[in-house]
């Protein structure tokens, strides 16, 4: 299998799902195959929802699964609530509704439209695998997706290598009843204790 994912996230995933073939929610899934953690899954007949804020990333998306079906697709923004929000664009994958300070960090900013947990189970119903990487926002959803999808069995969150990105989802993932099966160098991987 040729791994897609950042550091053979899509492995870790496989092996413990093993022969399961299930349903997954990816949540800044950008273009849908380079960096992917799902679409891996998508090969061995897993279907499921993917949403990407970034317009030119959504056209991407459809492209890469315009022959392939059992899948849905949502052009919005994960948030707290419905609303319009600011989205903050890079040409690279690194874009987000939250705001860094970086110079040269966002080519370029405009409104996307924000949808909630509940508006995302009212689409795809049940996850087996929960991939979760919307750049600085995943802290703020994870816990309405854990409300939303009880039955979600492993999680796939960025943590990015920041000490202080890392000890929060400890912490989360404790209070979650979770528990991390493996690290790599962007991401933790846990599972329902």
């Amino acid at each position: 299998m040729t791994n897609l994912s950042q550091f053979n996230e899509q492995q870790i995933i496989a092996d413990h799902f093993g022969s399961h073939v299930g349903t997954f929610l990816d949540v800044g899934a950008a273009g849908g195959v380079s960096l992917s953690n799902t679409f891996a899954l998508g090969l061995a007949g897993w279907h499921g929802l993917l949403v990407e804020a970034s317009p030119t990333r959504f056209a991407e998306l459809a492209r890469n699964y315009v022959h392939r079906g059992g899948f849905k697709f949502l052009n919005a923004a994960l948030w707290t609530e419905r609303k319009l929000m600011q989205f903050h664009w890079n040409e690279g994958l690194y874009s987000s509704l939250i705001h860094k300070d970086e110079p040269g960090l966002f080519t370029s900013t405009y409104w996307v439209p924000t949808v909630t947990a509940q508006d995302l189970k009212d689409i795809q119903p049940e996850c087996d695998f929960l991939s979760l990487d919307i750049e600085g926002a995943d802290m703020l959803v994870f816990p309405s997706l854990m409300e939303q999808f009880g039955g979600c069995k492993l999680v796939c969150v960025e943590h990015a290598s920041k000490d202080q990105i890392k000890a929060g989802w400890l912490i989360m993932f404790q209070n979650f009843g979770w528990k991390v099966i493996a690290e790599t160098p962007e991401n933790y991987i846990a599972r329902r204790c």
